[in-house]
């Protein structure tokens, strides 16, 4: 089994942008396994074997779904230079 665990330091915790909730959100590893690890779902989520440079690192418990990264302030997505701007 290998995991890449992405930035997941607990002082880098996002919150929620649904329900606001800290306590919920649980990291996502990722990376090719072959037995479902004790604390899946729990303590973590997987998110399967590709890695993206967006690929979020958190997941809510409570929404069910992914939390996206917030992108480094000199981005090209903060300064909306994806817009075509």
């Amino acid at each position: 089994m290998s995991i890449y665990i992405g930035n997941t330091d607990p002082a880098t915790k996002q919150k929620c942008p649904i329900c606001g909730s800290k306590e919920n959100v649980i990291p996502i590893h990722y990376g090719l396994v072959m037995d479902v690890p004790k604390g899946y779902g729990k303590d973590f989520m997987l998110g399967g074997c590709v890695v993206d440079f967006d690929s979020p690192n958190w997941y809510c418990k409570k929404c069910e779904k992914a939390i996206p990264p917030i992108p480094p302030e000199n981005s090209i997505q903060k300064k909306g230079m994806n817009k075509g701007q």
